[in-house]
């Protein structure tokens, strides 16, 4: 009697072990759903300071950036708000005077932008908390600042890998107060040893989708190549009134 006694409590009834295992399972499971979660959501959370991706600043003096690149084109950033300093071509060459070697050519500068709020013009005099953040992974540049105390404005250049004659500058602005008035502008600028710039602007048109297109076409300075560079907005929302406007 005493060996089924014990038999029964380190064994008990089918039922009730099922149910216990049952318990034990769902307990388990909810335990990795929690742990899971868990990990996606610090996974989420990048520190900057540790990060061995990320190189990050908050001082402009002397300044020197650092090229973010494709392999066909490289963007140079500048520590001024919205300014590219020069785009580098790979492989495009010209002669460096009429005697001189070659050397690589600058692009045409189309990643330059000019951002007013309430009708003050967005320069390094305006703003404050300015922050530039490479992400080595993901190959991008992102600058963060305030301006007065009306915006929080964030903007990040990349060089495309997938279309490799390409860059994009990805804007975002945060009102720090209920309305404010936001007008942008992008420019071109081509260097001045180019010959014989041309200025376009068009807007392609396709049933209802709207692309509008500021290019400019240049000689090198020895007519050894045609160069072109071409910019565009694209917004998340309808397209507002567009001007354009030569300097």
């Amino acid at each position: 009697m005493l060996h089924q006694n014990s038999y029964m409590v380190l064994f008990p009834n089918t039922k009730c072990n099922n149910h216990l295992r049952n318990s034990i399972l769902m307990k388990n499971i909810l335990l990795g759903i929690l742990l899971i979660l868990s990990m996606i959501s610090k996974a989420g959370i990048v520190d900057y300071k540790t990060s061995p991706w990320h190189i990050t600043v908050n001082k402009r003096t002397e300044y020197t950036g650092i090229a973010l690149s494709n392999g066909r084109i490289g963007i140079m950033p500048s520590q001024l708000p919205f300014k590219v300093e020069s785009i580098i071509l790979n492989n495009v060459y010209d002669k460096e005077s009429e005697q001189g070697v070659s050397k690589l050519l600058r692009g045409i500068n189309f990643a330059n932008l000019e951002m007013v709020i309430d009708g003050d013009t967005i320069s390094e005099n305006t703003i404050s908390d300015w922050q530039q953040r490479l992400d080595m992974k993901e190959a991008s540049l992102t600058t963060s600042f305030r301006f007065k105390e009306k915006a929080e404005i964030e903007y990040t250049i990349y060089a495309l890998r997938g279309m490799p004659f390409a860059g994009l500058i990805d804007v975002t602005v945060k009102a720090l107060i209920k309305n404010i008035n936001i007008s942008v502008a992008g420019e071109i600028s081509c260097p001045e040893e180019y010959k014989n710039p041309n200025s376009t602007f068009r807007i392609l048109k396709d049933n209802e989708i709207e692309m509008p297109l500021l290019q400019t076409v240049a000689k090198s300075p020895f007519g050894r190549h045609t160069l072109a560079a071409t910019a565009t907005f694209i917004f998340d929302h309808d397209f507002p009134v567009l001007k354009h406007s030569r300097k």
